[in-house]
């Protein structure tokens, strides 16, 4: 038998969430479905993590095992002719024997993306952003107020190192034996999407937010991103932030931040946390 590792890319708009669950679409679902056409087997697949409904991903994997028969090389290119057009099977590799997706990764880059409000923009947006936010609804947060970027970057440094992470933690999560994680690197980058996205208008003016660490706790990211906003628009003091880390209490930190801004971006199987994950 090969154990096999896959490299998800994904939409989340059209799927509740990664987890197979009853008669609904599911992007686990849709792949075993695929292995299925494929093969002619069932076959149930193991992924890193479970994203939430209309969460999306570059660099989700999974594995699973698989006898004789297709080549490896093939197994990419086989799956993508049988799965819907928001799932897309970047690589898929073999790995030894008893490697597993989630037991053997050692961290994660997840991407919040924030589409900022244009100084000549208000709270009920210009017509320009309305158009731009039709397109984008599904990949972004759209924030309708200016934003403290020194702050939230201030915010974000204090976000960093291995702490007690439980007042970023929402309810009805997996239970974990600790809500102790390090967090390597909270990143904030300004970026305009490509040059001619949106034709005859400028370009869209994103704030993405890269968040690499060794492991994440339910709605971590999004509570995170969400806090981060609270303090870019003066609802949370940056300099109150390690108070709110230090009193584990979910009240003190700042919002929930929509699914649809969150990327999974990277899955690391190797203590290399490199700089820079497109």
């Amino acid at each position: 038998m090969r154990t096999i590792l896959l490299t998800i890319a994904y939409d989340g708009t059209d799927y509740y969430g990664w987890q197979i669950q009853p008669d609904l679409p599911t992007v686990q679902g849709e792949i075993e479905k695929a292995l299925h056409r494929v093969t002619g087997k069932e076959i149930h697949i193991n992924g890193t993590g479970r994203t939430d409904r209309g969460v999306h991903a570059y660099g989700q994997c999974a594995t699973f095992r698989i006898g004789d028969g297709i080549p490896t090389d093939r197994i990419a290119y086989a799956l993508n002719n049988s799965l819907p057009g928001g799932i897309r099977i970047v690589s898929a590799e073999e790995k030894p024997e008893g490697f597993h997706a989630r037991f053997d990764a050692k961290g994660k880059t997840y991407r919040y993306r924030l589409l900022l409000c244009g100084p000549h923009e208000d709270a009920d947006g210009a017509p320009q952003a309305q158009r731009q936010l039709l397109y984008l609804r599904n990949y972004v947060y759209q924030v309708n107020r200016p934003l403290d970027l020194a702050a939230m970057r201030k915010a974000a440094a204090a976000m960093e190192g291995t702490h007690d992470f439980a007042c970023f933690q929402a309810a009805g999560g997996e239970e974990r034996e600790t809500t102790v994680r390090t967090v390597y690197r909270v990143e904030l980058t300004e970026r305009c999407l490509e040059e001619g996205f949106f034709p005859e208008e400028e370009s869209a003016h994103v704030l993405d937010i890269d968040v690499t660490g060794d492991g994440f706790l339910y709605n971590m990211v999004r509570i995170m991103a969400g806090t981060l906003v609270d303090v870019g628009s003066g609802r949370i003091g940056a300099a109150d932030v390690p108070a709110v880390i230090e009193s584990a209490d979910r009240e003190k930190a700042g919002h929930t931040a929509p699914p649809q801004g969150l990327y999974l971006m990277r899955v690391y199987f190797e203590e290399d946390f490199g700089h820079g994950e497109e």
